[in-house]
């Protein structure tokens, strides 16, 4: 369980910390990852403002964990991982950044693999992590 918490953790100081920079500058959206974001938000400042309420429902679901309902807090930022991680590979995918500078597929796949793995293993821990929450709390 303590893995589990660990990996929501580094979720959710990634995401504090790309929203920060998201918000004083707008040319934080045309990395690999948050190029999303571009596409999606008019209002870069929108964009972090939602990750940041995003990373809230997630330190209340790691602090408030009662019920099996409090699962429904880390969904949010599972959804900007899974789109940073979808926007990472459709730039991997045609060879270029958000900005438009053009790199081999296989930099940015490095590059970017973090945000990639990041998104599978928080997969995999807030579905364990809740499990095992709800065993605990029931014995």
């Amino acid at each position: 369980m303590r893995k589990n918490k660990l990996i929501i953790w580094y979720a959710i100081v990634l995401q504090f910390v790309t929203a920060i920079f998201v918000l004083t500058s707008e040319g934080m959206l045309r990395v690999a990852r948050l190029g999303v974001f571009y596409d999606l938000f008019n209002n870069h400042q929108l964009g972090a403002i939602i990750m940041l309420v995003s990373v809230a429902l997630a330190l209340i679901g790691l602090t408030f964990n009662k019920s099996k309902l409090s699962f429904l807090l880390f969904l949010p930022q599972f959804s900007f991982l899974l789109m940073n991680a979808s926007s990472a590979l459709y730039y991997i995918m045609i060879g270029r950044y958000a900005d438009g500078v053009i790199r081999s597929s296989q930099f940015i796949f490095i590059d970017q693999l973090p945000s990639i793995i990041a998104a599978v293993i928080y997969t995999v821990a807030i579905f364990d992590f809740r499990k095992e929450k709800y065993y605990v709390t029931q014995t």
